[in-house]
């Protein structure tokens, strides 16, 4: 989050979260309803890049495995 207030120009993560609410209930922004998928899946998608190394992307999955188990399917 601080990435993205930084990149989009706001001096703080609040203004960020105003601006995208005021785009939200504005319906300039609409939010898309979240879907789990598989470890397997994700790592199969990096690996399609061929953008990451293998530990790098064991790393990830290893990673996300300790995420909250509603996350994934």
């Amino acid at each position: 989050m601080d990435l993205e207030t930084k990149k989009h120009g706001f001096a703080t993560r609040s203004e960020f979260i105003r601006n995208l609410l005021r785009k939200y209930f504005t319906e300039e922004v609409k939010f898309e309803e979240f879907e789990p998928v598989s470890l397997g899946h994700i790592k199969m998608e990096l690996a399609r890049t061929d953008k990451y190394s293998e530990d790098f992307i064991e790393s990830v999955v290893k990673g996300l495995s300790k995420a909250s188990p509603n996350s994934f399917n």
